[in-house]
């Protein structure tokens, strides 16, 4: 490992280091902001595009057939997605997070952040009722998580970088930026605390 390497990484995994978990936190808020935001692209522009609705949000706009083949649709490519992809593989959402956060210490699985992604596309273009708070929590909380992982931070750090994640997709996602700062410290970190504020945000 080469000394700039070496110095690089005692500065993000000292755990009395806020530089470095602050400069890491807003690696992350980028990095979850642009995810999110090729997320709700993903999600507006087919529908703008295809059907003259005028809003990504107006599925009224729609006539009843359009409606119905684009949720029969949705919902049989979610049954083929969900059939191939293993049972431990398919947990999603807030509670998988919430759950990640209290027995792995945020450790999250890259499989289930890409699954969350594609499957939330796949149910909102099609109309299904399901909105963008969970995937948004998930897709966050991940990057964050992925980012601390490939870092080698301790535990507590983690907890933090994931949380930073999911204000940043909060933010990204709804514009509101100190909701999702709120939302993150009381839902996801449990706590308040001037070590994990300062990184969430940025």
């Amino acid at each position: 490992m080469t000394p700039l390497r070496q110095l690089w990484q005692n500065m993000i995994t000292l755990s009395d280091n806020q530089i470095g978990l602050a400069g890491l936190a807003l690696l992350t808020g980028l990095v979850s902001a642009g995810l999110i935001t090729l997320f709700r692209l993903a999600i507006e522009l087919p529908l703008v595009a295809f059907f003259p609705i005028g809003s990504a949000e107006n599925f009224e706009g729609m006539s009843q057939e359009v409606r119905s083949l684009l949720l029969l649709g949705g919902g049989a490519l979610l049954i083929l997605l969900f059939y191939w992809v293993p049972q431990e593989r398919r947990s999603m959402g807030v509670t998988h997070v919430l759950l990640r956060m209290e027995r792995h210490q945020g450790y999250m699985p890259a499989r289930n952040i890409i699954l969350q992604w594609i499957s939330a596309v796949i149910a909102l273009v099609s109309g299904h009722s399901v909105g963008r708070e969970g995937p948004a929590i998930h897709i966050g909380a991940g990057t964050g998580s992925q980012i601390g992982q490939h870092t080698e931070l301790a535990h507590h750090r983690l907890r933090i970088l994931a949380a930073a994640g999911v204000a940043s997709a909060i933010s990204a996602s709804f514009n509101t930026p100190m909701a999702g700062v709120i939302f993150a410290m009381e839902v996801v970190l449990l706590e308040y605390s001037i070590r994990g504020f300062i990184p969430i945000i940025l």
